[in-house]
């Protein structure tokens, strides 16, 4: 019997069928990496857009506001309103606290002041109840206080909040007021 040695001999690979499997990673990386970029891209685009037109404004009055192109809204801890922007006249004696907010849309307009006075909840309460004009009006009363809606057929509501001895405000009686009024198309 005949003994033959095998010698190992090299694999060879045909020409342009070398690295397949790197080449298909290569392009699946390639394609992701194209992706990734288009959305950051995207993302900035968009940001950079809605962000020119925002501008945002304090000062050392107590004024800060916000503006995007058709809304403006302004905080101003030291605005006092009046019984017209408020929509209802203010209780008698009752002096400006912090907490006071306007904004305007294009859709209508909203302005929330905040009022103390020492007077009871009962009597604040009971001067807005009868306040009421034409429309409805709604009004809930708690262990401390009131809350009083008023709307009306001209689209405006004002909503009055009366809490008795808040701790917030030195246990005087609080009262908060929003107006609302919706614009005219």
């Amino acid at each position: 019997m005949k003994t033959t040695q095998l010698t190992p001999q090299p694999m060879k690979i045909p020409a342009g069928s070398r690295g397949g499997a790197g080449k298909v990673i290569v392009i699946i990386l390639g394609v992701i990496f194209v992706l990734v970029v288009a959305v950051v891209i995207g993302i900035w685009a968009v940001w950079h857009h809605y962000t020119k037109d925002i501008h945002v404004s304090q000062d050392s009055s107590g004024q800060a506001s916000i503006n995007i192109p058709g809304v403006n809204i302004s905080a101003n801890q030291n605005k006092s309103y009046t019984a017209d922007e408020l929509g209802i006249d203010i209780y008698p004696g009752a002096t400006p606290a912090k907490g006071n907010f306007s904004m305007n849309t294009g859709k209508g307009s909203m302005v929330t002041a905040t009022f103390v006075t020492n007077d009871s909840a009962e009597a604040v309460s009971t001067f807005y109840k009868g306040k009421a004009g034409p429309g409805e009006k709604t009004t809930m009363d708690t262990d401390d206080g009131s809350l009083i809606t008023y709307s009306n057929p001209n689209k405006e509501s004002v909503t009055v909040t009366v809490k008795g001895h808040d701790s917030s405000h030195d246990n005087k009686t609080s009262i908060i007021i929003i107006h609302t009024k919706e614009s005219n198309p």
